[in-house]
C-alpha cells in the first residue's frame, strides 16, 4: 500500500480480541465459475459475464493484473441476497485473500457502478485506482435501489470521491455491507482538485454497516472548500428529493484518520434518521486542526423535519460507544435525540487546537420545527486531557447563541471519569455548559469524578444546586488507573472508581473491553474485574492487504 501510514502492505485496525470469533469466516476457498479472468480479456467483456452470471456464480479476476480503461464494471442484475454472485480476486482457480497485488483497475471514470436495482454480490480485494489526477469523479457508483451487497478488502486511490449513493432514483441502497470487520476498505490519496468540496461518501443507506481505513485523504488547501469537508454525508440530499431517513447504519471497527484536518472538517454528518450506530472504531486526528467534531448531527437545509431520534427511547436514535477519539472534538449535536454516549476513551493527549469536548450542543441554527435536543445520555467514559486551550471543555459545551428554538431537555451526565492535568499556566477546563439542559439545575449530572491536580477550581457545574454523587474540591485524588500517561486507562487494584457509579442506566453490554458491568459500576470506561482475567485490552492488529 504505497504512501500508507503503516508499514508497507499493512493496515492497522484496533478490534477487541474477544470479537475475532465474530469476523466473517474467510477460510473456504471458493472455485472459480467464470475466469479467471486476466487483462488480456477487456472489460467489456468481463461485463458481459457478469450480467449473465447465474446467482451463486463465482466471478475471478486474476491476482496481479491491471485493467485500464475510460470505465470500469458495470453491474445491473439483480440476484436474491441468499445465492449471491460473488467477484474475488483469485490465484488460480480459487478466490484468494492474499497472494499477488489484488486485481487492480485503473480508470478516468467511474470504478464500479451498481446501478438501480443492482443487488445479490459480494465484491472482495478489488483496487480502484484512479488514472486522471484532475478528475470529478467516483470510484464506486452505489445507485438508489442498489440491495444486499458486500464489498470488502480493496484500495480506492486517487478519486474526488470514494462512494456516490445518491444516484437514480426510488429507496435507499439497501443491506450495503462497505467493508467488514477484519477487511475494511482502505480509502486513500486523492486529486490536487482547485477549489471543490471532496467527500469519501455522499447519499443516504439503511439497514448497512460501514468498515473502512480512511487516511491521506485530503482536499483543496485554499479556497472555501478547503481541506476535506465530511468525509461521509449522510444528509440526505439537502433540498432535493427523496429526504428519506438513513436507519439502521452501523459504523465498526474502522480506522479513520485525520491528516491536515481543519475548521469544516467532520467525518460524518446526518441530519435526519435513526438507530445509526457506531462502535469498535478509532477516530484520529494526525495533524492540523481540531476545533470542529469528527461526529455532526447537524441540519443540512433540508425540507421537511430533520433530526435524528428514537421517538423517546434511550439509544435508539444513535448509539456512541467502545470507541476511541484521539485527539479533536468529538460529537457536535444540533438536532439530535434519544442518544447515548458511553464505555468510550477520548485522549486529547496530542490535542493543540480548541476543543469543543465529548459533545457540544447547539441549537440555535437549525428550523423550529427541527428535532429538538433531548434525552442525550453520557455516561462511563473515560476523558484524558493533559495539554490544550484552558477556555475550552474536556466535557460538554453549550453553544447556543440565541435560541431559535426549544431549548434542551432531559439528558443525563452519568459515571464519567475526568482527568485533565493541563499545566498551571493553563488549568483545566471541564465544563461549558447550561446546567439545566441536564435537568432542572443539574438534577441529571450524578456520580462523575474530576482529576484536576493542577487546578482546585476548574471549571466545573457551579451552580447546578441539584446535581450529585461528583468526588469532592480540590480534585487532587488521584483516581487510580494503571498507567494513564501510556494510555492505559484500565482500573488499577485500589481504584477509588470502583463501584462509585450509580446502576440505573450503566451499560448493560459490559465495559470498554466487554467485561460484564458489577452493581453498582465503576466510573468510567472500565469496570473492576475480581478474581478472573479479563479481556485484553484492543491491540494494533496488522491485517495484511495488497
Amino acid at each position: 500500500m504505497e504512501g500508507s501510514l503503516f508499514m508497507k502492505n499493512r493496515i492497522g485496525l484496533f478490534l477487541f480480541a474477544g470479537a475475532l470469533a465474530l469476523m466473517p469466516s474467510r477460510g473456504f476457498a471458493q472455485t472459480c465459475t467464470l475466469g479467471p479472468f486476466t487483462s488480456a480479456t477487456p472489460l467489456s467483456t468481463i461485463n458481459s459475464q457478469i450480467s449473465s452470471a447465474q446467482s451463486g456464480a463465482i466471478v475471478c479476476l486474476q491476482r496481479g493484473q491491471v485493467w485500464s480503461a475510460a470505465s470500469g464494471l458495470s453491474i445491473s442484475a439483480s440476484h436474491p441476497g441468499a445465492s449471491r454472485v460473488t467477484i474475488c480476486a483469485s490465484t488460480g482457480t480459487s478466490c484468494t485473500d492474499s497472494g499477488a497485488a489484488n486485481p487492480r483497475i485503473a480508470v478516468t471514470g467511474t470504478c464500479v457502478s451498481l446501478n438501480g436495482g443492482a443487488g445479490g454480490y459480494n465484491i472482495s480485494n478489488l483496487d480502484c485506482y484512479n488514472s486522471d489526477a484532475n478528475n470529478g469523479v467516483k470510484a464506486w457508483g452505489i445507485d438508489h435501489g442498489t440491495h444486499d451487497v458486500t464489498i470488502s478488502g480493496g484500495v480506492i486511490d486517487g478519486f474526488w470521491q470514494a462512494a456516490y449513493l445518491d444516484g437514480g432514483s426510488g429507496a435507499d441502497a439497501d443491506k450495503i455491507k462497505w467493508g467488514v470487520c477484519g477487511h475494511p476498505v482502505e480509502i486513500r490519496g486523492g486529486p490536487a482538485l482547485t477549489d471543490r468540496d471532496r467527500s469519501v461518501s455522499w447519499g443516504g443507506l439503511t439497514n448497512s454497516s460501514i468498515s473502512l481505513w480512511i487516511h491521506d485523504f485530503n482536499g483543496p488547501s485554499s479556497g472555501s472548500h478547503s481541506n476535506t469537508s465530511h468525509w461521509i454525508d449522510l444528509a440526505q440530499n439537502g433540498n432535493l428529493s427523496p429526504t428519506t431517513s438513513s436507519h439502521d447504519v452501523t459504523f465498526e471497527c474502522g480506522l479513520y484518520q485525520f491528516t491536515n484536518s481543519s475548521a469544516g472538517t467532520s467525518l460524518l454528518k446526518i441530519n435526519r434518521g435513526y438507530h445509526i450506530v457506531f462502535r469498535d472504531n478509532t477516530f484520529q486526528v494526525v495533524a492540523g486542526k481540531a476545533s470542529t467534531s469528527v461526529i455532526s448531527l447537524a441540519d443540512h437545509a433540508a425540507g421537511g423535519t430533520e433530526g435524528i431520534t428514537g421517538s423517546g427511547v434511550n439509544c435508539a436514535g444513535a448509539e456512541i460507544y467502545r470507541n476511541k477519539f484521539l485527539g479533536g472534538s468529538a460529537i457536535f449535536n444540533g438536532i439530535g435525540a434519544d442518544i447515548c454516549v458511553y464505555n468510550n476513551i477520548f485522549d486529547w493527549t496530542n490535542s493543540g487546537d480548541a476543543m469543543t469536548g465529548v459533545m457540544a450542543f447547539h441549537y440555535e441554527t437549525a428550523a423550529a420545527g427541527d428535532t429538538p435536543i433531548s434525552n442525550v445520555r453520557i455516561y462511563n467514559n473515560t476523558i484524558y486531557k493533559n495539554s490544550g486551550i484552558e477556555s475550552f471543555p474536556s466535557l460538554v459545551r453549550d453553544n447556543p447563541g440565541t435560541p431559535t428554538r426549544t431549548l434542551p431537555s432531559n439528558n443525563a451526565l452519568f459515571n464519567n471519569l475526568v482527568w485533565d492535568t493541563t499545566p498551571n499556566s493553563l488549568n483545566a477546563a471541564v465544563w461549558g455548559s447550561n446546567c439545566g439542559t441536564f435537568g432542572a439545575n443539574g438534577a441529571n449530572i450524578k456520580n462523575n469524578f474530576v482529576y484536576t491536580p493542577n487546578d482546585s477550581t476548574p471549571g466545573i457545574w457551579s451552580g447546578c444546586s441539584a446535581a450529585s454523587g461528583t468526588n469532592s474540591a480540590p480534585y487532587n485524588t488521584d483516581p487510580g488507573l494503571v498507567d494513564a500517561k501510556n494510555g492505559n486507562f484500565a482500573l488499577a487494584t485500589g481504584s477509588v472508581l470502583a463501584g462509585k457509579g450509580i446502576a440505573a442506566g450503566a451499560p448493560s453490554n459490559g465495559d470498554f473491553l466487554q467485561n460484564a458491568r458489577q452493581s453498582p459500576p465503576s466510573i468510567g470506561a472500565y469496570e473492576v474485574v475480581s478474581g478472573v482475567a479479563p479481556l485484553q485490552p484492543p491491540v494494533l492488529i496488522q491485517i495484511t492487504t495488497n
